[in-house]
């Protein structure tokens, strides 16, 4: 692609035929690599990331709810 200050449409027409073929070779590409995925290992992952959340999330509901004052209305009669 040139590089000039204003985009053309030849030179959109070239970047989009340029960035399909390279979506094109990449699916290909991918199509090709199929993953096992170790669930065990991915539940544990995923436990332990809930885990650590639920403290964190914990510790900044702590550290709100300490910044609340509440009191008691002055209305009516003591």
């Amino acid at each position: 692609m040139e590089a000039q200050g204003r985009l053309t449409n030849k030179s959109f027409r070239a970047f989009l035929a340029e960035f399909k073929r390279l979506m094109k070779a990449y699916r290909e590409e991918a199509a090709g690599k199929k993953t096992e995925i170790d669930w065990a290992r991915y539940e544990r992952e995923y436990a332990e990331r809930v885990r650590y959340l639920a403290k964190e999330l914990n510790g900044l509901v702590e550290s709100a709810s300490r910044l609340l004052v509440i009191e008691t209305p002055r209305l009516g009669r003591p």
